[in-house]
């Protein structure tokens, strides 16, 4: 099964894309690819265009996929945002417990809190 193909929202540090990226992850960031201010409608457009999954701690993206504008989305919650902290909770959640290896992403919600997540595809 290929790995899915990432893009990390604004509001988390580019050093999450290079995390994933050291994980054999095709994730990019947000400032790298000249999106950094632009609107959440512009950043699902270009997802799309791009066949990639935002990872996010914003819950417009949420909103965003129920409306059928975002195609894929993993929604981070209750986790410390410094970087530091985050990766290698990162790594145990996406990495470790599966998540980025379940079929189908670019059609699911993903929303992950420290110790669990759960899943809400599009019908």
């Amino acid at each position: 099964m290929s790995k899915p193909k990432l893009l990390v929202d604004e509001n988390l540090s580019p050093k999450v894309a290079a995390f994933l990226r050291s994980r054999d992850f095709d994730a990019v960031a947000i400032r790298e690819v000249g999106l950094r201010g632009k609107s959440d409608h512009a950043i699902c457009r270009w997802a799309h265009e791009q066949e990639r999954i935002i990872v996010t701690t914003d819950l417009d993206f949420g909103q965003l996929f129920m409306g059928r504008v975002a195609d894929g989305a993993i929604i981070l919650r209750g986790f410390h945002k410094r970087t530091v902290v985050l990766l290698p909770q990162l790594s145990m959640h996406l990495i470790q417990n599966g998540v980025l290896t379940l079929p189908n992403l670019d059609n699911a919600l993903i929303v992950i809190r420290p110790g669990r997540y759960r899943i809400r595809r599009k019908v």
